[in-house]
């Protein structure tokens, strides 16, 4: 039984590409070590790709990340440092790692899980975050701005501004939080031709034993200020939508409304090539 999963786990190539799916952690597992371990924890060799219980699969994922060749004299040696392979990484470990430095920052405290068996190291979630982090530079290089990487091209886009006050009482910095959220919506519609951006790649090697990294593009802090005269760029506000309604699953002309909008900006965008030229 265990010669043909053992097999199956060597063929197994896992790569993190920035960001966890909603069927990561089966896809990251053999079938065969699923259903082992499902008949071991549940009594029953689960239902479906989504019928493993939690359980199940954290403790297959944890099997696999820690799964290598048999060397005996490697397995009597404890002292022998045990390397982990990239392809051999699953959700869970990645997931928890990030969760725990997400907190604590702590390479002690991250340690003692690791030691365990329980998480990636420390050197290795660096080396993620440092990725993510310089493929986001090179995003903003490119687009001149941040954007979720839930955001999709050619989608009709309306962007929120809101204060965010949290605990706003607190005398401590830890614990107050005063600032602007935006979020932004997007809408379908008759002619929904989406695309995605291009997902953040943390395939790429970056060095670890440096803490610094290279700084955004000095026109991320260089806000020239920019006055509108009301009277004289009357037409730059935003108008008031001419139709009504309450409820968007009630919203017949909405095709109408965006119509609106659209005409607006193609306005607002000529009168500002105007303005700088």
């Amino acid at each position: 039984m265990v010669t043909p999963i053992r097999k199956e786990m060597s063929k197994q190539c896992n790569e993190f590409d920035g960001q966890f799916s909603s069927s990561c952690q089966v896809n990251s597992v053999p079938r065969l070590l699923l259903c082992l371990i499902s008949n071991l924890i549940d009594g029953n060799s689960g239902n479906g790709n989504n019928g493993f219980s939690q359980e199940v699969l954290t403790v297959a994922q944890m099997i696999m990340s820690h799964q290598r060749k048999s060397n005996k004299k490697v397995a009597q040696d404890k002292a022998v440092v045990r390397r982990h392979s990239k392809t051999q990484e699953t959700p869970v470990m990645i997931y928890c790692s990030l969760e725990i430095y997400s907190i604590t920052r702590s390479r002690n405290i991250i340690d003692c899980p690791f030691q365990l068996g329980l998480c990636i190291s420390y050197d290795r979630i660096l080396e993620i975050t440092k990725n993510i982090y310089e493929n986001l530079r090179l995003s903003y290089k490119l687009h001149k701005c941040f954007f979720p990487n839930t955001l999709m091209k050619a989608l009709f886009t309306v962007m929120l501004k809101d204060n965010i006050d949290i605990n706003a009482r607190s005398n401590f910095i830890q614990s107050h939080y005063h600032g602007t959220s935006i979020s932004m919506i997007q809408f379908r519609t008759d002619n929904d031709s989406r695309t995605a951006f291009p997902n953040v790649d943390v395939s790429q090697k970056v060095k670890t034993n440096s803490k610094k990294l290279l700084p955004l593009p000095a026109d991320y802090i260089d806000i020239k200020n920019l006055f509108l005269d009301r009277k004289k760029d009357e037409q730059l506000w935003a108008p008031i939508c001419s139709i009504n309604f309450c409820d968007i699953t009630d919203f017949e002309d909405f095709n109408n409304a965006i119509n609106e909008e659209i005409t607006w900006l193609d306005a607002v965008s000529i009168l500002l090539q105007n303005y700088q030229g």
